[in-house]
């Protein structure tokens, strides 16, 4: 099993996810969930985005709507367990994030590294 983007183990509604990066909120899943793992996108000018899913809806900031701006290391939500629309993540609750450029998911990784 592979995919790209990184999963992050973390207690649910724990922890902050913070924006990446300054930009606009691209996809939110507010306000009733998006149904799979409550994606939300943020993406710079330049078309690079940054994907954070499987928060609660109620621990996303309620501002956090398609076109709202968002800073960097703005805190966005807190760590969440929905995936397939419900709590189902019971042992392997975490955090996914990823970036994608021009439809691409890219591994962000190398990027996690640096930051740390």
């Amino acid at each position: 099993y592979y995919h790209r983007g990184e999963d992050f183990g973390a207690v649910f509604e724990r922890h902050a996810v913070l924006a990446a990066f300054a930009g606009v909120v691209e996809k939110s899943p507010l306000p009733h969930g998006d149904g799979r793992s409550n994606e939300i996108v943020v993406t710079r000018p330049d078309g690079v985005a940054f994907r954070a899913s499987h928060c609660n809806v109620a621990s996303i900031a309620p501002r956090l709507l398609p076109g709202a701006p968002v800073a960097a290391g703005e805190p966005i939500a807190l760590t969440g367990n929905t995936n397939n629309g419900g709590f189902t993540m019971v042992s392997g609750t975490h955090l996914h994030c990823n970036l994608q450029a021009a439809g691409t998911r890219l591994g962000s990784y190398p990027f996690a590294v640096e930051a740390y």
